[in-house]
């Protein structure tokens, strides 16, 4: 026969966790922390308790220290593979509980990849495109993860 799992009439409903304030501090990392996206989530972490320190190759915008981070480091993620670079960030992600990372070169690159000839409007700058060639959008996207993951990992973030 086949097993089957049972809950408990008894017991209490499941609560989402989402918009509770945590009941374990952590220290986290946010990478990307002076972009929309990674602001939104360091603010959001510390706003439920936690020690937030921002990573970014921008400078730290100003207001997001003491409301989104506690500590900010700006460093270029994708020349973090090697040299001071690489001991910055691992020594920024050191005693981390959790790194998000949210750095990335975001969109599309505006310049069209060698085999697509661009025609009409494709050729006018939108807003958004990165002015980077695609080649070095995956480039710096690949290396600056590769980064990260080896730093969270040297520096003991177990998320």
């Amino acid at each position: 026969a086949p097993q089957t799992r049972e809950k408990a009439t008894n017991a209490p409903p499941r609560r989402s966790r989402c918009n509770q304030r945590s009941k374990h501090h952590m220290r986290a990392v946010v990478t990307g922390a002076a972009g929309r996206i990674g602001r939104g989530v360091a603010t959001a972490l510390r706003e439920r308790g936690h020690t937030v320190v921002g990573v970014d190759m921008a400078s730290a915008p100003p207001g997001l220290l003491g409301t989104g981070c506690d500590d900010f480091v700006t460093i270029d993620l994708a020349a973090a593979v090697a040299g001071q670079e690489r001991e910055c960030l691992t020594a920024a992600m050191d005693g981390a509980d959790v790194v998000v990372h949210c750095a990335a070169w975001p969109g599309p690159s505006a310049t069209p990849p060698p085999a697509v000839v661009a025609s009409g409007d494709a050729t006018k700058p939108p807003i958004g495109l990165e002015t980077a060639p695609p080649a070095v959008l995956l480039r710096d996207n690949v290396a600056s993860t590769s980064a990260v993951c080896d730093a969270a990992i040297a520096g003991g973030a177990s998320r």
